[in-house]
């Protein structure tokens, strides 16, 4: 299969980079390592290492007719005089990779005794993740997703909270990822998307929109997960949208593919989320059929300042809206961006200006005072 074809593609470039003295491993699955003995007494000449591995991952790569693109992330360990065994090296460089895994794609991180720590700390973390997930203890906070003609709402983000006890809250930044590699994300992204259409079960005229990780889009059953919320809480699938970012997409195109045709058959909407952030690409828009883009806030915060930005950020709604792709924009401060980027033809807004994440309640009295504005003005325009 594919998977095969790219590990050996893969090793077939590292036998070329990897010095004369060293010996390459797979470990298992994608994973590799490289023994070698050096003069020098630090980690440069692995660290020259790393850097070529990283440049040749960094293109893409070609099987068959297909072109992959793959990422990287390097742990490396040291044994000065050999004062290390070999057990010991193995588990320091595979916690550096760790970290590198942890600070981005593509990356590399010498081992330091500190991480030992970090460990240890992430593993309390771990813990306390799978019992607040059992126990469902964590929370949701809703923002607000307002028409950009009207500034009313018509729907709501569902952003998952966590308030570790004895550490107070807890980022979603610090803790998804935990998730994602403690396979803990699954049940995490249930337990959100339950919550959410449950929720959205009292606010009809509100659409409701869910984060989706690449870990439960990963899953051949996860179309099958959201069938049963659906079910279970009897909202209408026209009114769920599941965000998915674009990082995942790069790595997996036709699984990608394949996993939004099934959850398009259940009548759910599929968003591109963070849109502009990082390699986004035309071909995306069109080959997958999205039924909206959000727009990253790093294009709407500079759009009133930056000359180049806002040119970017018309040209890349005017694309959207050639292709029939409803816009987002996300991150809107001020008055003035928000009306900046109806002009350019978003008919979606989201940001601090139209109200910040907040609990179920307060949504809900929201749309009442919404509702209630709206009948004085239809007993005014009445009168």
């Amino acid at each position: 299969g594919t998977g095969d074809q790219l590990i050996r593609a893969v090793a077939a470039g590292l036998k070329v980079l990897v010095p004369p003295q060293a010996a390459l491993a797979r470990l298992g699955g994608d994973e590799f390592a490289i023994v070698f003995p050096t003069k020098e007494l630090n980690d440069a000449p692995a660290l020259r290492l790393g850097e070529q591995i990283l440049d040749f991952l960094s293109e893409p790569l070609e099987l068959g007719r297909r072109v992959v693109v793959v990422g990287a992330s390097i742990g490396i360990a040291s044994s000065p005089e050999g004062r290390i065994d070999r057990e010991e090296l193995v588990r320091r460089a595979d916690l550096a990779m760790y970290k590198a895994k942890e600070a981005g794609r593509a990356r590399m991180t010498c081992y330091e005794t500190a991480m030992d720590a970090h460990r240890e700390e992430r593993n309390a973390l771990e813990l306390d993740l799978r019992r607040a997930i059992e126990m469902e203890e964590l929370t949701l906070a809703y923002q607000p997703l307002v028409d950009a003609s009207s500034c009313e709402m018509i729907g709501v983000e569902a952003l998952v909270r966590w308030n570790r006890p004895g550490h107070g809250p807890i980022s979603p930044e610090s803790f998804i990822p935990i998730a994602e590699t403690s396979g803990l994300i699954e049940a995490l992204g249930l337990l959100v998307l339950r919550r959410a259409c449950k929720a959205a079960q009292q606010w009809p005229d509100l659409h409701v929109a869910v984060n989706v990780s690449p870990g439960q889009f990963r899953s051949p059953a996860f179309a099958d997960y959201v069938r049963s919320v659906l079910n279970e809480t009897e909202i209408e699938a026209g009114r769920v949208t599941l965000e998915i970012t674009e990082g995942y997409i790069i790595q997996n195109p036709e699984r990608t593919r394949k996993s939004i045709e099934r959850l398009k058959m259940l009548g759910v909407k599929v968003a591109l989320d963070d849109f502009g952030s990082g390699f986004s690409s035309i071909g995306y828009l069109r080959q997958f059929g999205f039924d909206r883009i959000k727009i990253d806030r790093s294009l709407t915060m500079d759009v009133l300042e930056d000359n180049r930005a806002r040119e970017m950020l018309k040209a890349t709604v005017a694309l959207a809206r050639s292709l029939d792709i409803p816009v987002t924009a996300e991150g809107i401060e001020t008055e003035e961006q928000g009306r900046a980027l109806q002009g350019f033809g978003c008919d979606e807004l989201q940001g601090y200006f139209y109200g910040k994440p907040m609990p179920e309640a307060e949504i809900s009295k929201r749309l009442a005072v919404q509702k209630a504005a709206a009948l004085d003005e239809e007993r005014d325009a009445a009168a």
